[in-house]
């Protein structure tokens, strides 16, 4: 069996659908299935990545990678086809995995595809058209737009798929309440969390500067992650308990949120590192207090879960998240560290109360640890490799 995995981004660095491409990939070659990844260009700063994972399966990063995300989706529009095309032609995989977001190298595929007959599995990591009502609040031209763009490419993309994967149950239960179309179709969706194989934790060193700290992790893309008002309210926090906070990501966000916080005068107290190795991070991890995900509540936010979400679980550390919908699913709704989203006071509490509480904070992270367990990432594989046969044997 032959996977293809098309990634609508470059696979370095790694992050939302490339990193989550990048597990299924290097575990299925574990297996012995044959992987290859088809992307855009990686910045040449990471030749050297991508020569260590071209050295375990092929990696073609052949399209076009241009940073604005308008013109590179209409790029991408004009010129992915013939590269896609050449790869097909040129590798027959069996079966075709396609990421998003965005919709649009998904949307391509699938037509080239439909008509080769080469089975499509849709791999959605954020839904197109709830992202757009996320990040344009008002019925702004940009909004009115996009949105029935993004609608159309998703239902296109979808009716040519034969399976449809996403990364938790109330994203599954959301698509199929909203999509009349879905549910009048003999097309499976599964949930395959993104959860994490990190090896041995104790082999995971902790990092050399020592001092308390709460750690933040993810691409700083848009406002509804709700670090602006983690940061204004954190003055506090750090100065009953002489803790830090610390972001670890990059993103259109990080220029707003330095800002901010020389604006606060708040240099001493909250460190926006920008992105790191994804080694370097799991000791950032494991060396933090407790871990925080300040999102605010959005129709996406709600049903979501972020990556990093497994790996604070896996290494066993207090998470800190509103009450929604996605991360109740894989923490619990009684979790400690729970508050009532798009609350500030509420957010403060929550670590004022794990923070207070050496016991209970190391509590609330083995029952963390102890939860992971039912997202094990042999689980995960597990899925994928059933799905897979599935799909051969109804070709």
């Amino acid at each position: 069996m032959k996977i293809l995995f098309i990634l609508p981004i470059a696979l370095f660095p790694l992050k939302g659908c490339s990193f989550r491409c990048y597990r299924q990939a290097t575990a299925l070659k574990d297996q012995n299935i044959d992987v290859v990844i088809l992307c855009p260009k990686s910045d040449v700063k990471y030749s050297k990545q991508l020569l260590e994972v071209s050295s375990a399966y092929p990696v073609f990063d052949l399209l076009p990678n241009i940073g604005r995300s308008y013109i590179r989706e209409f790029v991408t529009l004009l010129t992915a086809w013939s590269f896609i095309i050449k790869i097909l032609r040129q590798e027959k995989p069996d079966i075709i995995h396609v990421h998003n977001p965005p919709d649009t190298m998904a949307f391509i595929t699938s037509y080239i595809c439909s008509h080769l007959n080469i089975p499509v599995v849709f791999d959605i990591n954020d839904l197109g058209p709830e992202d757009i009502q996320s990040n344009y609040n008002k019925s702004t031209l940009s909004k009115i737009i996009l949105l029935p763009i993004a609608r159309i490419l998703e239902r296109n993309v979808i009716k040519r798929s034969s399976a449809i994967i996403v990364v938790s149950d109330s994203v599954k239960n959301h698509l199929l309440k909203t999509r009349d179309y879905l549910r009048k179709m003999n097309i499976p969706v599964l949930t395959v969390y993104n959860s994490v194989d990190i090896g041995d934790i104790d082999k995971i060193r902790d990092i050399e500067k020592k001092e308390p700290y709460i750690l933040y992790v993810g691409t700083l893309s848009s406002g509804f992650l709700g670090l602006e008002e983690l940061i204004s309210s954190f003055k506090y926090i750090a100065n009953k308990f002489n803790v830090k906070l610390k972001i670890i990501g990059d993103g259109p966000l990080r220029k707003k949120l330095l800002d901010l916080v020389r604006e606060l005068e708040m240099e001493d107290k909250v460190d926006i590192i920008g992105h790191l190795n994804p080694a370097i991070v799991l000791q950032y991890v494991k060396s933090a207090v407790l871990c925080v995900v300040p999102y605010r509540k959005t129709i996406l936010t709600d049903i979501t879960i972020p990556t990093k979400i497994f790996e604070y679980m896996v290494i066993g550390k207090a998470i800190v998240r509103p009450n929604l919908a996605g991360l109740d699913e894989v923490l619990g709704k009684e979790n400690i560290g729970c508050y009532e989203a798009d609350n500030q006071k509420s957010l403060i509490n929550s670590i004022e109360t794990l923070l207070g509480n050496k016991v209970l904070l190391h509590k609330v992270g083995n029952l963390n640890r102890d939860r992971f367990l039912c997202f094990s990432y042999q689980k995960v594989i597990k899925q994928l490799m059933t799905l897979y046969q599935a799909i051969q044997k109804h070709i």
